[in-house]
């Protein structure tokens, strides 16, 4: 998932705004696998863990983040930290899976609760569906995050993914919220490792703020749990 937290509202407004375009991020689209902020209706398989890290900055703001996660039963739970004091508790299960050939459509759940800087609660409803023999996925969200002290405001979130290679796949996406500019985002894939790691890149853009850039990978661990 790609998010960003930071320590505090500066007085400066140019930090004002990244601010904002960073709560835009957290909000919308729980974590998804990278480079994607856009929730794909996809689990682990059973006993299969993973280990997410990405490292992003929007101007002179940086982070650092690590988020693993395992299958446990019929829920795929994780749990994430950046630095200082954010985090993330992340729970998600399908709710329709894809037929046996794996194209068709599927469904999923996913609750987040955030920590930190920014304290909210998401609840997030990804669709995806499969074309051209899974080379081309498209994923659809739709969702609700609850900040701290605030109403609680509908999300939403499309992207694409394209496999052009056999190591690499390109994305694009766009998510937002109500009364909030849409970021859109492109990012891309490579498969260092079969099955195992995953590196990838990723440069998003919200209306009034600096661009935001990631670099992360995704490490794999098949029948980590028995």
């Amino acid at each position: 998932m790609n998010s960003i937290f930071t320590l505090a509202a500066c007085a400066w407004p140019d930090r004002r705004r990244i601010l904002l375009a960073a709560g835009a991020l957290l909000a919308l689209p729980a974590w998804a696998g990278r480079p994607l902020a856009t929730d794909d209706a996809a689990i682990l398989d059973p006993h299969d863990c993973q280990v997410e890290a990405w490292h992003q900055h929007t101007g002179s703001l940086r982070e650092w983040w690590a988020m693993p996660a395992c299958r446990v039963g019929d829920w795929e739970l994780g749990a994430g930290k950046g630095q200082a004091s954010a985090s993330v508790l992340q729970a998600k299960t399908m709710l329709r899976n894809p037929g046996e050939s794996g194209e068709g459509w599927a469904l999923a759940l996913t609750i987040a609760s955030q920590q930190g800087p920014v304290r909210q609660q998401i609840l997030n409803l990804p669709l995806t569906m499969a074309f051209l023999d899974q080379a081309v996925l498209c994923h659809l969200n739709a969702g609700w995050m609850r900040p701290h002290g605030a109403a609680t405001r509908n999300t939403w979130s499309a992207g694409a993914e394209y496999a052009f290679a056999q190591r690499w796949s390109a994305s694009l996406e766009s998510y937002g919220s109500k009364r909030q500019a849409p970021t859109r985002q492109v990012g891309i894939r490579y498969t260092l490792i079969a099955d195992r790691l995953d590196l990838d890149a990723s440069v998003a853009k919200t209306s009034g703020a600096r661009p935001q850039l990631a670099l992360g990978m995704t490490w794999a661990l098949p029948h980590a749990l028995y």
